[in-house]
């Protein structure tokens, strides 16, 4: 199982950053790539080079690039930063990009921390770079995972070719999950009706996992009172900076709005250093679903169910 949701703490005063979206009628539609399960690599340009391969990461507050690519682009060392992942924390390096284009969606002045290359090594075969909320937070768009296609809409929700986000495809079923800001990320809440919870979960929407991840911890509790399948099998599995234990366990049912997700295999992290008050109690992997549409502006997420 692979984990993403990377957050990125500055430890430095940030720069202002400039999106616009182009009119081009063919850049905004962007292909993907899924050499893995639930993985979604797009191609990027920075500053001039390009395209370089990107993991795009909706779990990850901002924006990373190898420390390859930052000497090729010959980008100075302006800061340093602290990851903090599930799996633990690392201080990095930080470079100033002054130009960050996906298909038609661009970014001005966005400072990404470097990565080693043994972390690249991590996110796939020749990605050299991780795009995260920083750039992905300025736009609508959609991620249709059964067309393997990104598409950015403008303010009214359509593309220039007069797509509308509800006619990507007929979209039955669709569930509206409301966007709750978090250290730079997104959280949505998943309260579970048929158990007599507290308090709804909170989950991270994340393109970056490809399984449901649980945070061992009071709110997740509710998803592993009725399970299909024994909750005692330890596993190792790496994350982006080393190896975690969690137990594979199969939910008989994980209620996403008004949508059921029936027999969904899960890991239950059970040494991740998270607190009481941490904000998010698991990851939800956005591949589950047909397609996405991330609307940050106007504060929601609609999810297509499969």
């Amino acid at each position: 199982m692979r984990i993403g949701s990377v957050t990125i703490t500055i430890a430095a005063a940030l720069v202002s950053t400039y999106a616009t979206l182009a009119a081009s009628p063919e850049a905004r539609v962007v292909p993907f790539s899924s050499p893995e399960a639930g993985q979604i690599i797009v191609q990027v340009y920075v500053d001039g080079l390009g395209p370089r391969r990107f993991l795009l990461d909706t779990g990850s507050s901002r924006t990373a690039i190898s420390e390859r690519l930052a000497r090729e682009a010959a980008l100075p060392t302006v800061a340093q930063t602290t990851f903090v992942t599930p799996t633990g924390t690392s201080l990095r390096p930080m470079v100033r990009l002054t130009n960050l284009h996906v298909g038609s969606a661009r970014v001005a002045a966005v400072l990404a921390p470097t990565l080693s290359e043994a972390d690249v090594r991590r996110l796939g075969t020749d990605v050299v770079g991780l795009l995260g909320q920083d750039f992905l937070a300025q736009f609508h768009y959609t991620i249709d995972y059964l067309g393997s296609r990104l598409i950015w809409h403008d303010d009214d929700g359509f593309d220039v070719n007069g797509v509308s986000e509800a006619t990507v495809r007929p979209q039955r079923g669709r569930v509206r999950l409301w966007l709750r800001p978090s250290a730079g990320r997104f959280l949505v809440d998943l309260p579970q009706v048929h158990h007599e919870a507290r308090a709804a979960a909170r989950f991270v929407p994340d393109s970056g996992s490809d399984g449901l991840v649980l945070f061992s911890r009071d709110r997740t509790n509710q998803f592993l009172a009725d399970t299909v399948a024994e909750r005692g099998q330890l596993v190792s599995f790496a994350g982006l900076f080393g190896q975690r234990v969690a137990r594979l366990v199969v939910l008989r049912h994980v209620q996403v709005g008004e949508a059921t997700l029936r027999n969904l295999p899960a890991a239950v992290i059970v040494d991740a250093d998270r607190g009481p008050d941490a904000p998010e109690d698991g990851l939800l992997p956005l591949s589950l679903f047909a397609s996405v549409t991330f609307n940050p502006r106007a504060g929601y997420l609609d999810v297509e169910p499969r």
